[in-house]
């Protein structure tokens, strides 16, 4: 079977489209062992891994048992890699880059149904260089798994509508439901589905009524998790772990509470029109021109603009009225408009409009080549790499005062076969929550394992030492994340009145591992 010539050209543009995707996302699990974002990169790996233990899909905290504050969709996506092959903190990215490829995939999929084959392989071309979608595509998140999943139903949305039965409405429906215990805001795709079945040339009411259905019986799962576990199908673990305002319309003229230092209006703004990393300014004019072309071409490249706008609008609504500020938030609507940039690429467009199109792509993405920093991370925190490091120096039985999360110190210290002390030198992020809102575990302790030592500070931390010496257990104090904490150094200054240091380890970032002796003792 002979293929035209274009069909191969366009499936040649999707294999570049994916090995750049592939170069540009390339990241081991090293690379990305720190879990950052926390807490969000952390609770995804450690949910998984608490169902795989038997505990359910949980928090561990102080050796009590918390339920997470995202929805569990991306942990269950993490548990089938997580079991066959747990290589430590970071394993999960082999799903984010996995849905990553997917995604590009599906926008040449989409782009070829509007604009042949060349456009499909524009539109793959332009994802795979998309700079917040690389930068997220190395971290262990839910935004480009949510994404993908959002992309494909588009996809799915527009070949059922060309003539699809109401089983598969409601296989799309179902899917979309099942979305939403991805990332709630996957829930927007459900608006552009149903406008494709009320489009659809057959049966509308039919198509809409089991999609509808599907989406309903989808969603069930998650609004029973949160009843069960929370008491309300409305509330979520967010309301456990950061109580308060989540969605107000003050936060679309005013910076929003969670995090962001402008209004939600300006910022997604900015970013839309391409003055931010979701894709530079030419690719935006692209995406105006794709539009408009669109609309006056109709038949697929209409219905693609209409169920491009069906999914921003919901989607961007509800960023608009929430609490925290993210370019990331809006991975879901990026490869459809990316589609629709594509269009005006398609052959039944004038040569003339092709031509300036082609030179739109050809100058956006020339942009984004010149500005390397949009596709730098800064997630790393060096933790995981030295506690390895100190895990493997220090003895069984030592006490270690150190900056860490709990996850990471009972993973790398705790280890089967140790009885380390951790000596906190500040309490990490999620202790400091349960302390603070004092909230009550759904199971185990009240109070933290014996092997967690409450915080210590310049105050005390001679006496609290000469205790540990006392005691026969060696000790050791590390630098490890105390750049941000302004009494380390009163710390140590307190303890080098009455200890010597003796350096027995640093990391490649320069984080230090001392051990603590009494003046004129010898060393250990």
């Amino acid at each position: 079977m002979r293929f035209p010539s274009s069909v191969w050209t366009g499936l040649l543009g999707l294999v570049v489209a994916l090995g750049i995707a592939g170069w540009l996302r390339a990241a081991s699990r090293t690379d990305v062992e720190d879990l950052g974002p926390r807490p969000d990169a952390l609770e995804y790996e450690e949910g998984a891994r608490n169902l795989l233990a038997g505990d359910g899909y949980s928090l561990i905290v102080n050796g009590a048992v918390y339920p997470p504050r995202y929805p569990p969709g991306f942990s269950l996506l993490l548990v089938p890699v997580l079991a066959v092959a747990d290589d430590g903190p970071g394993t999960g990215i082999v799903v984010v880059q996995g849905c990553a490829l997917l995604t590009i995939v599906a926008a040449f999929l989409i782009g070829r149904r509007v604009a042949g084959p060349l456009g499909g392989a524009a539109a793959a071309v332009l994802l795979a260089v998309a700079p917040a979608h690389v930068v997220w595509s190395r971290a262990v998140m839910s935004d480009v798994p949510a994404a993908c999943m959002v992309t494909w139903i588009l996809l799915g949305a527009m070949v059922v509508a060309a003539g699809g039965s109401p089983s598969q409405w409601a296989l799309l429906g179902l899917a979309t439901g099942l979305a939403g215990a991805l990332r709630m805001t996957n829930l927007a795709v459900a608006v552009p589905l149903l406008v494709a079945a009320l489009r659809s040339p057959r049966d509308r009411a039919r198509a809409a009524a089991t999609c509808a259905a599907g989406v309903a019986v989808g969603l069930a799962p998650l609004l029973a998790y949160d009843l069960v576990r929370f008491g309300s199908p409305l509330r979520t673990g967010y309301d456990v772990w950061s109580p308060g305002t989540f969605f107000a319309w003050r936060y679309v003229s005013g910076a929003p509470a969670g995090g962001g230092t402008e209004p939600n209006l300006s910022f997604y703004a900015r970013a839309l029109l391409g003055f931010g990393d979701l894709y530079s300014w030419p690719i935006a004019a692209l995406v105006l021109l794709g539009a408009a072309v669109g609309i006056g071409q109709g038949g697929r490249r209409r219905e693609l603009v209409i169920l491009a706008v069906a999914l921003v609008v919901p989607l961007l609504g509800a960023q608009l009225a929430f609490f925290w500020q993210g370019t990331r938030f809006l991975l879901p609507i990026v490869p459809a408009l990316l589609c629709v940039a594509v269009v005006p690429l398609g052959v039944a467009a004038p040569r003339w409009l092709r031509v300036a199109a082609a030179l739109l792509v050809v100058a956006g993405i020339a942009q984004l080549s010149s500005q390397a920093l949009l596709y730098r991370s800064a997630l790393r925190t060096g933790e995981p790499s030295a506690l390895a490091k100190f895990d493997a120096v220090v003895p069984p039985d030592a006490a270690l005062l150190l900056h860490a999360s709990e996850p990471m110190v009972r993973r790398f210290l705790r280890r089967p076969g140790t009885d380390r002390l951790w000596i906190r030198l500040a309490a990490d992020p999620h202790q400091l929550t349960v302390k603070m809102n004092r909230l009550v575990p759904e199971s185990g302790p009240t109070e933290p394992p014996d092997w967690i030592r409450p915080v210590v500070g310049p105050e005390t931390v001679v006496a609290r030492v000469d205790a540990l010496l006392d005691a026969g257990r060696p000790v050791y104090l590390s630098t490890l994340l105390t750049h941000k904490d302004k009494s380390f150094p009163q710390l140590v200054t307190v303890l080098a009145r009455t200890f010597d240091r003796e350096l027995v380890a640093r990391t490649d970032d320069g984080t230090e591992l001392y051990a603590l002796h009494r003046r004129g003792a010898p060393a250990r």
